[in-house]
């Protein structure tokens, strides 16, 4: 009979404990990834760039001295980097990062939430510091990158349903570093504001120029993107919309927003020339009851009919239409 001997030393003894308690460790932690994905977005201006720095690529000099520049403007998401003028197809999805959360910070039974915190979001904004590489001509054009940092964040963040993440709400200041290989381009960062209504994210970056550490100065910068995360659009209550009413004169309309009945929800009011699906266009912020500031007034134009609507920013299309002919 053949006897297997097996020697197990002190050492050995010390390690089981070890062992253990890593793999005890390794059970608590477990995190969980929601992709930042979206299908259409807007900007806040109205203007077409969601991104935009004006003052950064000297082209020529004017007869009077100063600097004639190629602005560097590019549209809301989806867009192509290498030709971002091209139409993208309504409807196109796209990604902007991902938001990880602790799971086993939540009992899963009923509404709980959990904090937004910094750390718990990778913003990939990559398109637009690729579009910049490749209109600057950097090599390689993904040399360049976007450092987004949340600061004073406050509210209620991620809102949790038996478990589930069914929506998200925050406020923080933010700053923003362009970088080169991992290097930030600015001696201070951009800083702005991101409000988060029920995973709809309006990015609003314009508060002063920076210098750039290659000698430029004073360059502005402005980031207005507005961006709905459908998986963080809560659709459990029923919504009421507001009421448009118009009042037109030769030269102008007056639009007032009356609220029907006392709610907390937020609204997004928009305008459209065409009523095509891609064609509604961001007025303002998202607003509440308590912080929609009304009546608003447009100047008329004879030659083209214009559409208003509000929507709940849930992306519930109940929409509340009028056109104005002069």
């Amino acid at each position: 009979m053949v006897h297997q001997l097996i020697l197990i030393s002190e050492t050995m003894f010390t390690l089981f404990p070890l062992l253990a308690l890593v793999f005890c460790c390794t059970s608590i932690y477990a995190e969980t990834v929601i992709p930042l994905n979206g299908t259409h977005s807007s900007e806040i201006n109205g203007n077409g760039y969601a991104f935009n720095i004006p003052n950064f690529d000297g082209i020529d000099v004017n007869p009077d001295g100063s600097v004639r520049y190629n602005p560097l403007n590019y549209p809301a998401l989806p867009f192509d980097p290498l030709d971002p003028e091209a139409d993208t197809a309504p409807g196109t999805s796209f990604n902007f990062g991902t938001i990880t959360y602790n799971e086993r910070a939540l009992t899963e039974s009923g509404k709980e939430f959990i904090p937004a915190t910094n750390d718990m979001f990778d913003f990939d904004f990559s398109d637009y510091s690729h579009a910049l590489g490749n209109e600057l001509d950097i090599r390689p054009p993904t040399a360049g990158g976007i450092s987004i940092n949340l600061l004073d964040i406050t509210g209620p963040g991620l809102m949790f349903i038996d478990g589930v993440p069914v929506s998200l709400n925050f406020t923080a200041k933010v700053e923003w570093n362009p970088t080169l290989n991992g290097f930030n381009q600015t001696f201070s960062p951009y800083t702005g504001s991101l409000e988060v209504v029920n995973g709809t994210f309006t990015f609003s970056m314009s508060d002063g120029p920076q210098n750039w550490k290659i000698g430029a100065r004073n360059v502005d910068f402005e980031f207005d993107l507005i961006v709905t995360v459908e998986s963080l659009v809560d659709f459990s209550e029923s919504v009421k919309l507001p009421s448009i009413v118009l009042h037109a004169d030769i030269d102008e309309v007056t639009l007032t927003i009356l609220f029907d009945e006392t709610t907390n929800h937020n609204y997004q009011l928009e305008s459209s020339s065409t009523l095509l699906p891609d064609s509604w266009i961001a007025i303002g912020r998202p607003f509440s009851q308590s912080t929609h500031k009304s009546p608003l007034k447009f100047a008329t134009d004879s030659q083209i009919g214009r559409f208003f609507r509000i929507r709940e920013t849930r992306l519930m299309e109940q929409l509340v239409v009028n056109k104005i002919r002069k």
